[in-house]
């Protein structure tokens, strides 16, 4: 099964984007995000672990996105085990 998430994100707050159901894997191959905003922006994206929601691991640190820009991460590909989630 193949699924698309689609989000309108709030700046300066965490957004969680998926968390992967019990009884389930995930596995994520591209994120797409884009700043529609007309200022810039700094964004970061992350997998956090169910087992401790302390451990968070950043797939994008910081990024500095201009005005209508876009950031794709397509190059690898990241499994998440049930409860784990996903954020910006």
């Amino acid at each position: 099964m193949k699924h698309s998430v689609g989000k309108q994100l709030t700046a300066g707050v965490a957004n969680t984007i998926f968390v992967v159901p019990q009884g389930y894997k995930a596995e994520v191959d591209l994120l797409f995000i884009s700043n529609l905003d007309a200022n810039n922006k700094t964004t970061t994206a992350y997998w956090q672990h169910a087992h401790d929601i302390n451990h968070k691991i950043k797939i994008i640190d910081l990024y500095p996105m201009s005005s209508h820009s876009y950031l794709q991460f397509s190059n690898g590909s990241i499994v998440m085990q049930q409860g784990d989630s996903f954020g910006i």
